[in-house]
């Protein structure tokens, strides 16, 4: 296992977040990639999991489905950096989320994939 190269992999910031459009295919895409990206990155270590990257490039609800599970093994695997990364990663997302939720336009469902609420201050 690279730890370096995992990091830098999944370090992107814009891995992390969908496009503020409300286009669905772009969150298609978006979670297609971020599955991907945990796959490739060789810091997912289960025999399963790491055999489904051609599923999760073409099926975007089996991409979301099996997101957690890609997280959780990464997370339960060795490599403390990359365990630093990775949380810090998807706690600012949450932030960004609760940021978000509280903008007076961001009440709807799709918030996170909203325009209004993407350029909400």
């Amino acid at each position: 296992l690279n730890i370096l190269t995992a990091e830098e992999t999944l370090g992107r910031r814009d891995l992390w977040w969908p496009p503020g459009d409300d286009d669905k295919r772009l969150h298609d895409d978006w979670i297609k990639s971020l599955a991907c990206a945990l796959i490739s990155s060789t810091a997912v270590t289960d025999a399963v999991l790491t055999k489904l990257l051609p599923m999760c490039q073409i099926r975007a609800g089996f991409a979301e489905s099996v997101f957690p599970y890609l997280l959780f093994d990464v997370l339960s695997g060795d490599g403390a950096p990359l365990k630093r990364t990775l949380s810090d990663l998807v706690q600012r997302f949450f932030g960004k989320v609760e940021e978000l939720s509280m903008c007076s336009t961001c009440y709807r469902a799709d918030a996170l994939i909203s325009v209004d609420c993407v350029s909400c201050k």
